[in-house]
């Protein structure tokens, strides 16, 4: 009864680390969509804070457990993610940490639209006035290059689930 009890509490243990596991590409997605929300917000000391916590993510890592593709293109990336991302951290004038963040954007899509270990729809969304994209976990459109000005400007051009 008592060895019962112990499989018992270990494999439960065991499935709870499992479950708590996040994937590396999807921790890079929340660290970024903690940027971009601060720059909807208009929060420049706050966009800042989130990149400086995102370029030490992507710094830890040496590598992604991921496809063979993703992988690759983490590879190509990485170092032009902590070049925006870094650009963001150091930026003094939001609109420049806003124009860093539409590069980053497309570089971090490109990861996300090829990776199998996405856990959410993500949707890929365009400023028809800055001519950038963004990423957003949901469809309602919260433009992070205008802020408050032009909240609702921009239009969804692609998601990563159908």
């Amino acid at each position: 009864m008592m060895k019962e009890i112990i499989i018992i509490l270990w494999a439960a243990l065991f499935a709870g680390s499992l479950s708590a596991q996040i994937s590396p590409i999807d921790e890079l997605l929340d660290h970024y969509l903690e940027v971009k929300n601060a720059l909807v917000k208009g929060d420049d000391k706050l966009a800042s804070a989130k990149a400086d916590q995102l370029a030490t993510l992507l710094l830890s890592y040496d590598t992604v457990e991921e496809d063979v593709i993703t992988l690759n293109r983490f590879i190509k990336t990485k170092d032009l993610l902590i070049k925006e991302v870094k650009s963001i951290a150091s930026a003094k004038d939001i609109e420049k940490q806003r124009l860093a963040l539409g590069e980053l954007s497309s570089h971090v899509w490109a990861l996300v639209n090829i990776s199998k270990s996405v856990s959410k729809t993500i949707y890929y969304n365009f400023c028809t006035m800055k001519k950038m994209y963004w990423l957003s976990e949901e469809a309602a459109i919260n433009n992070p290059f205008y802020g408050k000005s032009m909240l609702s400007c921009g239009k969804i051009e692609d998601q990563n689930i159908d």
